[in-house]
């Protein structure tokens, strides 16, 4: 309705089926690929892997599922074993009873860092800290954030999720001044 009426739309992150006249962010499906490449990296091509996501259906977690998928599937030593969505029951409940139950698990793959915090937390709490490598997402530079688990040795590796908020303004500017811009902004990733 926004868009409808006149008024420029910059959507941020997530693209939408309806009209808008700038979008900013990272391809998801990239950031997906960029945790595969790593994830066969250290696990030299093979490995059991669990993947632990955000809800199934939202865009961004399909995106970055599919990416994953699309770069460990190309190893045949490289098994996935299990995928754990955050719904219904408390979370880190789901991911503790999975570590128990699932055997040589040498790759968790959390879609974000949070996600990728509470693995680390309960493989700490069961003592599987340094048997198995964590790869988050969104690499932000806040205390205790991405980069600091990363520095930390909490996780392996983040994949920077850029925020895109200079280029949101930036575009918006140019919008408001009439000054040229792009309407599809795709950002750069990258992992850490």
């Amino acid at each position: 309705k926004v868009s409808d009426s006149g008024l420029p739309v910059v959507v941020i992150d997530r693209k939408t089926n309806s009209n808008y006249t700038a979008f900013i962010g990272a391809s998801n499906f990239e950031v997906g690929q960029n945790a595969g490449k790593y994830a066969a990296y250290i696990l030299k091509g093979h490995g059991n892997v669990m993947e632990v996501t955000g809800l199934p259906d939202a865009s961004p977690v399909i995106d970055r599922h599919n990416g994953f998928m699309d770069i460990i599937s190309q190893y045949p030593g490289i098994k996935y074993v299990k995928r754990l969505d955050d719904n219904s029951r408390p979370f880190a409940q789901k991911e503790e009873e999975a570590l128990k139950t699932i055997n040589d698990i040498n790759l968790i793959f959390a879609q974000n860092d949070f996600m990728a915090l509470d693995v680390y937390k309960i493989c700490k709490n069961l003592g599987l800290e340094k048997k198995i490598k964590i790869i988050g997402i969104d690499g932000l530079p806040l205390p205790g954030d991405g980069l600091d688990m990363v520095a930390d040795k909490l996780i392996s590796a983040t994949v920077l999720y850029p925020t895109g908020g200079e280029e949101a303004i930036q575009t918006a500017m140019n919008i408001l001044e009439h000054k040229p811009y792009q309407k599809d902004n795709k950002l750069v990733t990258s992992i850490i």
